[in-house]
Formats: structure tokens, C-alpha cells, sequence
């Protein structure tokens, strides 16, 4: 059992988002030109940009939001932030297989360059940006050939930040019902009247009802992340085939699936006055 300070300080994905936040901030306050964060869909990314992307609009200068297709649309958005303003470039694995898209973050990040030669075809490249990615930036095997040609040095210079794609199953649900339990996730259900979306508090039966199905089903799960649980409960919010068919989704296909897992965690004593995590 583990309380959510134990989470923080010994989850591998908790860690991890924690060193990502942290490098978010160093952008944010000027000491670093880039951010690189990959991690599978769901698992905080954007999460972790808020305070560094608050300190931007402090300073005047809000967000410019980009998922570039080609090199073309990734100098679109610099000269659109026009040396201030940070971008965001969200889930863009074309960065690194595309060979002008990596000279574009070799010239922005060169710490040799001077703020006017942070140029490519005219176009100042000079803005603080973030990467986001479900790439596992650490695992070169991985990588394309552009990649492996121009990440080595660039990432010298800024080190990527993010969950692997090897991080256990165990720590992935951890950090999920951690959330749930002592920050809240599943606090809130959206619904829809007369085309109007609106949030109302979810019942604690229907939160329970929720981390059981997650936990019981975390091996079979596609991907197990905070928002595939947020999923799970808005799943379970509706009702009949509606219901079925949304968490069938989420699983793996049938042939693959295994038992579910055994769970007897008392989750309404915990979602009542959370003292620790049971492990499922």
C-alpha cells in the first residue's frame, strides 16, 4: 500500500512526469531553448506544460499550437511566435523522421548561434518550443535514419524527458488510480442536454465502478493511462450497448485478451478518505 507522496517518489512513471515538468520550467523561465517529451497517448504530456506555458503568459506571450505536417508548416508556426511566443508542437512523430524538420531544431537549438542566426530560409527559428511525441525519444532502436543522424547532437544539447515505452503496466495503473484517488480525475462527468456540455460531480458508486473495471482489466487494456481511465469512467456514465461498446474499445482485440484480474480493493473506503493505494 502506498500513499501518493510513495507514488512520487518511487513510481517510474510518476518520476518521469516529474523530470518532464521540470525541464517544461526551465523553458518557461528562459533557461533552455526546447522541451522534448514523448510518452504513450494519455499519460500527461500537455499535463505537465501548464505552469511553464502560465510563466509564457505572464510575460504577454500566449501559446502557438502547431502539428505540422512538413517542414513548411513547422516554419509557419515559428515566424507566426515570431521569436517570443512559445509553440507547442503536439504529437508530431513526423519531426523526427523528416530531415529539414530536424535541421530546423538543430539551428534553433545551436548554442553557438546568436539569436540572428537562428534563421532557416529566412524564417527566424529562435522561440522557445516544446515537442511532444508518443515516440520513446531514449530507444534508438527505434529511431529513423534521419533521427539517428540528427538526434545524437541535438539531444546532447537538451536531453529528451518522458515515460518509456517499457515502463510496467503495474506503475502505469499506479499513477492512474493515484490520480483518481488523491487529486480527484474522476470527480467530475460531463453530459450533454440540448447540445449544451456541462460538468456535474459523478456519483462515488459510479468512481468505484470505474477503478474496478480498470484495474481488473489493466492487462487487456490498450493503453493503461490517466485518460484511459477518464475514458473508462465517461464509458460507464452511459448505459446499455452504449456502454459496452465504448469499454470494448478500449481493450486489446479478444484473441489477445487474458483473464481479468482479481480485484478486491475496497475503492469506496479509499475514494472516501484515501490514506494509501492498494495494489490490484
Amino acid at each position: 500500500m502506498k500513499t501518493w507522496e510513495q507514488i512520487e517518489r518511487d513510481n517510474e512513471v510518476a518520476v518521469s512526469l516529474q523530470m518532464m515538468e521540470l525541464q517544461c520550467q526551465q523553458v518557461g523561465a528562459g533557461y533552455q531553448r526546447a522541451a522534448y517529451l514523448f510518452g504513450p497517448p494519455g499519460i500527461g504530456k500537455n499535463f505537465v506544460l501548464d505552469e511553464a506555458l502560465i510563466l509564457f503568459k505572464m510575460r504577454g506571450h500566449e501559446r502557438v499550437d502547431a502539428n505540422p505536417a512538413n517542414y513548411r508548416e513547422m516554419l509557419a508556426a515559428f515566424e507566426e511566435a515570431a521569436g517570443e511566443r512559445p509553440i507547442v508542437f503536439d504529437e508530431c512523430d513526423v519531426i523526427w523522421s523528416s530531415t529539414r524538420m530536424m535541421q530546423i531544431i538543430n539551428i534553433a537549438t545551436d548554442p553557438k548561434r546568436g539569436r540572428s542566426r537562428r534563421v532557416y530560409q529566412d524564417v527566424d527559428v529562435s522561440a522557445p518550443f516544446f515537442v511532444l511525441t508518443n515516440l520513446d525519444l531514449r530507444d534508438s532502436t527505434k529511431w529513423s535514419k534521419n533521427l539517428q543522424h540528427y538526434g545524437p547532437p541535438v539531444f546532447r544539447r537538451i536531453p529528451p524527458s518522458g515515460v518509456s515505452t517499457e515502463a510496467s503496466r503495474r506503475d502505469l495503473w499506479e499513477h492512474s488510480v493515484g490520480l483518481a484517488l488523491y487529486h480527484g480525475l474522476l470527480d467530475k462527468a460531463r453530459i450533454e442536454v440540448w447540445g449544451v456540455s456541462r460538468e456535474q460531480p459523478r456519483a462515488l458508486a459510479d468512481r468505484v465502478q470505474a477503478l474496478k473495471w480498470f484495474s481488473e482489466q489493466r492487462d487487456n487494456l490498450s493503453s493503461v493511462s490517466p485518460a484511459t481511465l477518464i475514458a473508462v469512467a465517461e464509458a460507464l456514465d452511459a448505459s446499455g450497448d452504449a456502454c459496452r461498446l465504448k469499454l470494448d474499445a478500449l481493450l486489446v482485440p479478444p484473441r489477445k485478451r487474458r483473464a481479468p484480474l482479481q480485484d478486491t480493493t475496497n475503492w469506496r473506503s479509499l475514494l472516501l478518505g484515501p490514506q494509501a493505494v492498494h495494489a490490484a
